[in-house]
Order: structure tokens, then sequence, then C-alpha cells
């Protein structure tokens, strides 16, 4: 859409400035020119500077996107900490309809966001005793879908590392191509750090209010009296939740995609080492 297309245009020159000021600077203080390429002949280096160009290009697209959907999802986590969602009655109801169809009233009717304000006749009532359970289940999902996405431009770097390995020819990884892919690395690192930790905040804020729904549930008589048991589970679901950006330490997207440019990177120098050794 438009304003994703506008951050887009934008942040992708930013990047552009960025690549080529870390550049010129790393050339300037390490006095070493960018790496040679290994090409025979105007026709062969002219194709290799493009293919390094497009493929470059690719790098950083790739990129902005994921950055600027990681951002985004940022974004939708801080409204969700601001303060308690209003769902529709239909999404309330597909939630629901998940505790079978004793409890589905009693789960669907509307009270008032926060006990301190409800049994006031002045109430309003637009929420349900479900929007933090709904909450945590929408993040979850959603932040597994995004966490996917952290994981490409870590393929990609990868494969940059590898494929300027010495085993198909006389590669070598400059100071300012490192210090690109570093950028790169830290960069995607510190979004997906930023919406984990984002995401532990808003699960502590639907616990939370999910305690005091609770608190509320018990004190309010029969009228939600059958609810609470699988409220307490509904609750216990949530501290225990592990997808997404609740998963545990080594199923982190983030965990994951730091170990494809290391085991990438670390296993073809292994290898180049080996062969080197022999040839000695």
């Amino acid at each position: 859409n438009g304003p994703r297309s506008t951050r887009f245009v934008v942040w992708l020159a930013v990047s552009a400035v960025i690549i080529f000021l870390v550049i010129v600077v790393v050339n300037a203080l390490t006095d070493s020119p960018l790496p040679e390429l290994p090409a025979r002949g105007p026709a062969d280096r002219a194709l290799f500077w493009m293919t390094l160009g497009l493929s470059s290009l690719g790098v950083v697209v790739l990129l902005v996107l994921v950055g600027d959907a990681t951002v985004t999802t940022m974004w939708f986590v801080d409204r969700l900490k601001d303060g308690r969602t209003v769902y529709p009655p239909e999404t309330v109801a597909r939630f629901a309809d998940e505790l079978g169809p004793e409890l589905r009233e009693q789960a669907c009717g509307l009270i008032a966001a926060y006990p301190d304000q409800r049994g006031k006749p002045d109430a309003v009532r637009t929420n349900t005793i479900l929007d933090d359970w709904i909450d945590a289940r929408l993040l979850a999902e959603h932040t597994a879908a995004i966490g996917r996405l952290i994981i490409f431009p870590f393929i990609i770097l990868a494969l940059m590392v590898v494929a300027r390995s010495r085993l198909f020819d006389n590669w070598e990884i400059g100071g300012s191509v490192l210090a690109v892919l570093l950028m790169y690395l830290l960069w995607s690192i510190a979004l997906a750090a930023l919406m984990n930790f984002s995401a532990e905040q808003a699960r502590r804020k639907a616990v939370s209010g999910m305690e005091a729904d609770l608190r509320w549930m018990r004190g309010a008589g029969k009228a939600y009296e059958g609810l609470i048991g699988t409220f307490e589970d509904l609750l216990r679901d949530v501290r225990t939740l592990r997808k997404g950006a609740f998963a545990p330490f080594f199923e982190q997207p983030l965990v994951q995609a730091i170990l494809v440019p290391l085991g990438g990177a670390g296993g073809i120098q292994l290898l180049d080492w080996l062969l080197y050794a022999r040839a000695q």
C-alpha cells in the first residue's frame, strides 16, 4: 500500500547512503581497496560486477522489507500494551466457540474494560472477558509469521560469505565487505531482539489483566461461576505459550537465524582450511 511503499523507498535510500559511508570510512581507515574480482577479461569482469550489484541490492531490499514488517509488528505490540482491546463480536464468538456451547454466552457477554468500572450504572460495556486471551493468541500467531521472515536475511548473509570462499575461486572478503555484512547482522539481531522483548511485555500485560479478571469473576456471583475453571486454564495457557515470540530460547527465530550464517560460514571455512592443510 501507499504508506508501506513510501517507507520502503525512504529506508532503501537511507540504507544505501549508510552502506556507502561505511565502505568509504572502512577503506580510509584500513587503507585497502575493494577486493579484486577473480575474473579474466572485461566481459567476465562486467558480468561479475553486474551480478554483485544486483545481489547486493537484493539483500538491501530484503533487509528493508523484513525490517519494515518487524518494526510494524513492534508498533502493533505497543498498541496492545496501551490499553484493553475491543474486538468485534464475530471475533469474540469465534474464540468463545472453543470453550464449548455451555460457556459461549458467558464468554461473549459485554463488560466494562477494567474491574473497578464494572457494576457502575454508567459503565461503558464494550469489552469481554476474553480480550487479553485473544491478544496473546493473536500475538503468538502474528509473531510466528514475522519470525520466519527474519531468517531469510541471515540465509542470504550465509550465502554471501560462502560464495566468497577460496574453494570456488580466488575470492577474498575485504574489510569493507566484512563491515557491511556485520552491519546487516547487527541490524537484523536488533530488530528481532526488540520484537521478542516487546512481545514478552505484552504477555505480562495480558497475564496481569487476566489475573484481575479472574479475581473479579470469583466475586461476581453465579453469573460467571461456571467460567472460572475454564478461565484458569486459559490463564495457564497464556503463561506457558510457546509459539512465535513466546517460543523457548533455542526455538526463537532470532537464535535460529544467527546459527544460519555462523553454521554456513563456519562449515565452509573449516572445509577450506582442511583442503589447504592437505595441499601443504
